[in-house]
């Protein structure tokens, strides 16, 4: 591509346009192969369990069970409380909500440690033909 500095916005539009739509065709084989890859390691997962199996292997990988202890939530109430009380915030994802604020800020409530900010992006649409 030229330099953004020597094509006119309309052109860079449309080049912004194209690219895009390139993209989401990528992102949605890449989530088709996804949801295959997902439904053959859950197929897998139950089989070899079932069967009490704990490797197998075919001409080009092998694969191995593996477990591993992960959390689920059972009580939000209760992990609140806990991360109150003994201040292990660690246990939880550090991000904002930004629906949450904004619905705030709608409300007039500031929130305290938190700035707002103008995002700036484009919006990109096809013209209707």
């Amino acid at each position: 591509m030229k330099a953004l500095e020597d094509c006119t916005p309309g052109y860079l539009a449309d080049t912004l346009y194209k690219l895009r739509q390139n993209r989401l065709k990528i992102e949605a084989l890449i989530n088709e192969s996804k949801a295959e890859e997902r439904r053959i390691k859950d197929h897998l997962i139950k089989t070899l369990t079932r069967d009490e199996l704990t490797r197998i292997a075919g001409k080009v990988a092998r694969l191995s069970v593996v477990t591993s202890d992960q959390p689920r939530a059972l009580d939000w109430a209760l992990i609140w409380a806990h991360v109150k009380k003994t201040g292990h915030f660690e246990l939880l994802h550090k991000r904002l909500s930004a629906e949450a604020c904004r619905e705030r800020w709608e409300q007039g409530i500031e929130l305290p440690g938190v700035e707002r900010f103008k995002a700036i992006d484009l919006s990109v649409n096809a013209l209707k033909k």
